[in-house]
This record gives structure tokens, C-alpha cells and sequence, in this order.
């Protein structure tokens, strides 16, 4: 950045006097060089960055909470109880639903959770989520019962709670709008 405010404050004053002798080849001739210098000081500098920076470092893996101290059988029944919140109580339609009330629901600790379902389950709390909301729309969508409701009902009803939020998830999960899944079914 110090070498970008040099160079443009060290182009200006001669910029300035062109202009003030007011020769427009000149002054599109010094634009030009001026421009091609600072990219090419900026892509060196770049380019030497890169070498400063150790080469072959093993990719850092997430890491894993040493502390937790679940068995086999917590796990698992840790598992089968985010499960049974989601798809039995149907949690997930709530809108506002967090990790925490999620915490507080199972009774086991925040990082206990967010393990199980990172580690085991092999995504995030909120994509959880909304694959979970996701599903209940496209049911409900399918449904003759809910033919005459608007998408944005459906999706209210399902736990989204913003039009352009449920519509970035819809389709990023299905890779259609959701008025696409509905015309094909």
C-alpha cells in the first residue's frame, strides 16, 4: 500500500504538469505507462509474497475437542436424539431455533452437540437445518392438500423465515427454485 501512495503521488505531480501544458497524447502516453508501472510493481510484490510463504504445509484439519468425553453409547444415542427432535418434534419449525435450544432440549453440553453433528452427521447446525426445512417444503409442495398455498406460505410454515433466505437455500440444496420443483411434480 506504501508503494501504491508513493508511485500515485510521485505520478501526480508529473501528471499535473502535462495537463498544465495541456498536450492530450502526451497526457494519455503517461496514463498509460503510469498504469502499466503500478500493476506491474503490485504483481511483483505479489509475486514475491508467494515465495516468502512455506511451501508443501500439510492442510490444517479442524480440530477435534480433546475434552469431550462421550462413550460409543452416548454418541449414539446423542445421535438418535437430535434425530428424534428434528424429525418426530419437529423442531426445526421453529424459525428461530438455535444450537442452544437445541443444547437445551438434549441436555448434553453445546460442544457435545455441535460434535455429533460436525463429526458424525458430517455438516453444520444450520445446514441441518435446513435440509430438514428444505424436505418439509418440497413434501408440501408435492402435496394436493397444500396446492392452492403460496411457495412463501409453504416456506413460512416449513421454519424459513425470509422469502430470499429460503430461496438461496432451496436452491442450493436441490439446485432448483422452488417454483421449478413445483411445476415438475
Amino acid at each position: 500500500l506504501r508503494v501504491y501512495i508513493f508511485l500515485c503521488l510521485t505520478l501526480l505531480i508529473p501528471l499535473f504538469l502535462l495537463i498544465h501544458f495541456n498536450n492530450p497524447q502526451l497526457i494519455k502516453a503517461f496514463i498509460s505507462f503510469s498504469s502499466f508501472l503500478i500493476l506491474w510493481i503490485l504483481g511483483l510484490k505479489i509475486v514475491l509474497q508467494e515465495r516468502e510463504k512455506p511451501q508443501n504445509q500439510p492442510a490444517k484439519l479442524p480440530q477435534v475437542n480433546k475434552n469431550l468425553s462421550l462413550s460409543r453409547e452416548e454418541e449414539e444415542m446423542l445421535l438418535k436424539g437430535i434425530e428424534e427432535l428434528l424429525s418426530q418434534k419437529e423442531l426445526f419449525l421453529n424459525p428461530d431455533l438455535s444450537l442452544d435450544d437445541l443444547v437445551k432440549a438434549l441436555g448434553f453440553s453445546r460442544n457435545e452437540v455441535s460434535w455429533i453433528i460436525n463429526r458424525k452427521m458430517g455438516k453444520n447446525f444450520y445446514l441441518l437445518i435446513n435440509e430438514y426445512r428444505v424436505n418439509r417444503v418440497k413434501e408440501l409442495l408435492l402435496s394436493e392438500d397444500h396446492r392452492e398455498m403460496t411457495i412463501l406460505e409453504i416456506a413460512l410454515q416449513s421454519g424459513f423465515n425470509s422469502k430470499p433466505g429460503f430461496n438461496k437455500v432451496f436452491k442450493e440444496l436441490t439446485s432448483q427454485t422452488p417454483s421449478q420443483y413445483r411445476k415438475i411434480t
